[in-house]
This record gives C-alpha cells, sequence and structure tokens, in this order.
C-alpha cells in the first residue's frame, strides 16, 4: 500500500480592524477588570468587530449605529457593545449558563444604560 502525505499551508487570517491597546481604551471598559482580564476585554472587542462585520447578529450593528447617534464615540459604542457581551460570558462560565442569543440582544437594547452591571460586579467608573 501507497502512503500519501499532504502538505497543509497554515494561513494566516488578518483581524478585521486591530485590537485597541489597554492604554487607548476609554474608561468604560478600561476600568472594568485590570491585569489578566485585559486581554479578555481586548479579545471581546475584537469579536464585537467580527459581529458588525458579519452583521451576526444583526442587533450588534444596529446597537452601534443607535449608540452612534446618540453622540457616542465609534470606540466607546464598540466597548459598550463587548460589556453587553461580557454578561453572557459571565454566566457561561460563572453559572455554567448557556449564551442566551435573546440575552445578549436585550441587553444590547438597555445600552449605554448597564442595569446588570452589579450583577457581574463590574467596576465602571464613569
Amino acid at each position: 500500500m501507497k502512503s500519501v502525505t499532504a502538505s497543509v499551508e497554515k494561513k494566516s487570517v488578518p483581524l478585521r480592524r486591530a485590537s485597541p491597546s489597554m492604554a487607548s481604551l476609554s474608561p468604560i471598559t478600561s476600568n472594568i477588570m485590570q491585569d489578566e482580564t485585559s486581554t479578555s476585554i481586548t479579545n471581546l472587542i475584537e469579536v464585537v468587530e467580527n459581529q458588525i462585520a458579519d452583521q451576526e447578529p444583526k442587533k450588534v450593528a444596529e446597537t452601534l449605529m443607535r449608540l452612534r447617534m446618540t453622540g457616542y464615540s465609534r470606540d466607546e459604542a464598540i466597548e459598550y457593545i463587548a460589556c453587553a457581551l461580557m454578561v453572557e460570558i459571565y454566566d457561561v462560565s460563572n453559572h455554567n449558563g448557556q449564551f442566551t442569543l435573546s440575552r445578549y440582544e436585550a441587553n444590547l437594547d438597555t445600552l449605554p444604560d448597564m442595569p446588570w452591571a452589579d450583577e457581574i460586579n463590574l467596576d465602571i467608573g464613569e
């Protein structure tokens, strides 16, 4: 029996947008958590950017537009959306829950208010 070896080329997938450093984050997210979670916040922002680019879920792009129209910068709006996503991540990791799209979308609807911030013990300096 003849053996066949295939060569698989690994491709680097570029990010749709460069992730901001913690120094460039506004107080909305820079005060939420420090140290080890700073990378997580940057990752959440990256996920939000990908959701916007993919238009999935559509509510994310709609929320971005709504926040921009009410005077928030694009970066601030993205950070608020990342906070709403953080609620879902928190539930999955700390309560053995499942990602709930309907709750994520409901949290997006409340932005820029974050009534759930105390529930997950966010330290938001505004």
